[in-house]
């Protein structure tokens, strides 16, 4: 009895490792936000980089936010979504982001990761997402202008984790004050800083969903 017990852990052990390596087979997806007009520098190769490290991306226009939504909310309730729901937007792409996550909250999906980089209009966080990070250089001169700006935002619920950083007063952000609101988004150490939040985030989603979906019943 005791040996078919031990079989069968290892037979379950045996199925998390392939189910974790199926995972990897489908790249979870980053959905990229553009700012005004479509303006984001180089953007065409961060989603090459983040395909280079196993995720799959695509750009889009932030006013086109709306019809991507119902195929997000489709897949995610199908189960056919590989990973959590991931936004990166830029400029107005973030309040853009932001927009998104509300319609996805509307259709009961979470988001589980909200990257926004110098948002405009500093746009409200839905009570959807899980951890947003809100990336912005305070410029006293110009933070009167949209255009020019990057400010902090407010999350609408509590159980949101929202982290606020300024570069200009962040120590180990300083490096992004060098670049101003039209190149911080394109330079390859804010890529870099990025795509490690990812795989951050995503390594911390397959240890949960294996933890949470097989449990390992004791050999005896």
């Amino acid at each position: 009895m005791v040996k078919t017990s031990r079989l069968l852990v290892w037979g379950i052990t045996w199925l998390v490792l392939l189910s974790a390596a199926s995972a990897q087979d489908q790249p979870p997806e980053v959905i990229l936000i553009r700012g005004g007009a479509g303006y984001w520098p180089r953007v065409t190769a961060f989603t090459q980089e983040l395909s280079d490290h196993g995720f799959s991306s695509r750009s889009i226009f932030g006013a086109a936010y709306a019809l991507h939504a119902p195929r997000i909310a489709n897949e995610y309730h199908s189960g056919q979504r590989n990973g959590p729901v991931t936004i990166i937007g830029y400029s107005s792409g973030a309040d853009y982001a932001c927009r998104l996550c509300g319609s996805l909250e509307s259709r009961g999906v979470p988001v589980a990761t909200l990257v926004l980089i110098e948002s405009t209009l500093g746009t409200d966080v839905p009570a959807n997402v899980d951890l947003c990070v809100n990336l912005y250089e305070s410029r006293p001169a110009t933070d009167w202008i949209p255009a020019f700006r990057g400010i902090p935002v407010q999350a609408v619920g509590q159980d949101t984790q929202l982290i606020n950083l300024d570069t200009r007063s962040n120590d180990d952000l300083k490096w992004m004050t060098a670049y101003n609101h039209f190149t911080v988004a394109s330079h390859t150490d804010t890529h870099v800083m990025l795509r490690n939040l990812l795989l951050l985030r995503q390594s911390q989603y397959l240890q949960q969903s294996q933890t949470a979906t097989v449990p390992i019943p004791p050999s005896r």
